[in-house]
């Protein structure tokens, strides 16, 4: 075998090949097997969810006192657990003016902080906040919410979130 310094360095591919040791219950031996990457990756990010929401001027413009659902409650003996947040300020023309930030919240608990700065501009922005350490909530929406709705502005916020749906039957 050569020296690892002496293989040529490449950009990984989903159906590239990684070498692995699996065991055989059968025979109670370690073989030695491939594994696509695209395999691993899916084993790594089991029972994640990812989607995208587009939060419009309207909701955002009367957000204080209107939540909006960004995730639906899942339903008894379940839980969402927040695992990441982005935020997408496509700014339009108008830009806001808000004292307030935006919170993303499960069962009344922020689990995540967009700050003013990050959505009163005049320019697209991008942002990921910190998800919070917070106690859990059994068949709990996930909420946008604010505790004054921003003013002027007309750009919509889009919001990528990861997350689980946990399930206490199966704990």
């Amino acid at each position: 075998m050569a020296i690892i310094y002496s293989y040529p360095t490449a950009t990984p591919q989903a159906g590239n090949y990684l070498l692995g040791t699996q065991y055989d219950v059968a025979t109670e031996e370690n073989k030695t097997v491939q594994f696509t990457i695209g395999d691993v990756n899916s084993l790594a990010t089991q029972n994640y969810l990812e989607t995208t929401i587009t939060v419009t001027t309207a909701q955002l413009l009367a957000l204080n006192g209107n939540p909006v659902t960004l995730l639906a409650a899942p339903g008894v003996n379940k839980y969402i657990k927040v695992l990441l947040v982005t935020s997408f300020l496509d700014y339009n023309t108008v830009q806001y003016t808000a004292s307030q930030p935006l919170s993303v919240s499960v069962g009344g608990n922020t689990a995540a902080s967009i700050p003013t700065t990050q959505y009163n501009n005049n320019a697209d922005r991008v942002y990921s906040p910190a998800v919070l350490g917070i106690a859990l909530s059994a068949n709990a929406a996930v909420f946008l919410t604010t505790d004054a709705s921003p003013t002027n502005g007309n750009s919509s916020i889009k919001f990528k979130i990861r997350y689980q749906i946990l399930d206490t039957t199966d704990f």
